[in-house]
């Protein structure tokens, strides 16, 4: 039996993990604290792992023993995976890849090839930042919060050179990545705004591929966004 414990009200999120097909069991807990103490009891061998929502994600990353280079780059965790009979937890950070797939789903290819932005600050930035990498932006601009150091630091560890702007130089960007929104952007006359309950699958996705090494049920899970 697979079970998934879910720290945070998220209904949306609950009920994709549930359409995934391959989660026997989702249980919705509201602290980190909680997660561990479930896992740690008699049925710990049923839980897959922890899934946190943006309010818990400094949290999740603390917590682990050890973390992923992607989850250590962006500073902050979503999943906390198991191994075997290893008794701390495993930090990733599934949201980068669900950024990723709602870009390259909307764009109709894997890479933008194009120049990019991010508006924002804070840990949906960050992710947006490393997305913006991986389908390959040629040049990327940040727009962030006055007295934001951390997103330009993050963007160091990442390995990326960015250019800060105020939000009129986004006026000819052809890929945004929008944190205030939680949206993706894309300038093209078949295209349009992607809301974040795109993401959400994607991420979602990503997160039971990691945790089960099964694919999600993903027309099922569209079927959730569709209903929402």
């Amino acid at each position: 039996m697979t079970g998934i414990l879910l720290v945070g009200d998220d209904a949306i999120r609950k009920s994709l993990f549930e359409a995934a097909g391959v989660v026997d069991r989702v249980q919705r807990v509201d602290s980190l604290e909680e997660a561990f103490a479930l896992r740690s009891d008699r049925v710990r061998a049923g839980w897959a792992g922890i899934v946190v929502d943006s309010e818990h994600y400094a949290e999740a990353i603390r917590a682990a023993e050890l973390r992923d280079g992607l989850a250590s780059a962006v500073g902050f965790a979503d999943t906390l995976a198991f191994a075997g009979s290893l008794p701390g937890a495993y930090a990733f950070c599934a949201r980068v890849g669900g950024v990723v797939a709602a870009f390259r789903e909307s764009m109709g290819r894997d890479y933008a090839l194009t120049d990019g932005a991010v508006i924002g600050s804070g840990p949906e930035a960050w992710a947006g930042l490393a997305a913006l990498t991986q389908v390959r932006v040629s040049k990327l601009t940040v727009h962030a919060e006055p007295f934001d150091a951390v997103t330009p630091a993050v963007a160091h560890r990442l390995g990326i050179d960015i250019l800060t702007a105020d939000a009129d130089s986004f006026a000819t960007a052809p890929v945004i990545y929008s944190a205030r929104e939680l949206a993706v952007i894309l300038k093209q006359p078949d295209r349009g705004l992607v809301i974040d309950e795109s993401v959400a699958l994607h991420t979602v996705a990503a997160q039971v591929r990691l945790l089960t090494s099964k694919e999600p049920d993903m027309k099922a899970m569209r079927a959730v966004i569709a209903g929402t």
